[in-house]
């Protein structure tokens, strides 16, 4: 995947994570690293 592509992933599971009040999985901010 390009760097894009991993930004709109991780904003939709960020937005999942938001819209029914749970907290982000710290996967989520491994893939930047």
């Amino acid at each position: 995947m390009s760097k894009a592509e991993v930004l709109i992933s991780l904003s939709a599971v960020n937005f999942y994570h938001y819209y029914y009040g749970e907290q982000p999985e710290e996967i989520t901010y491994q893939v930047l690293d």
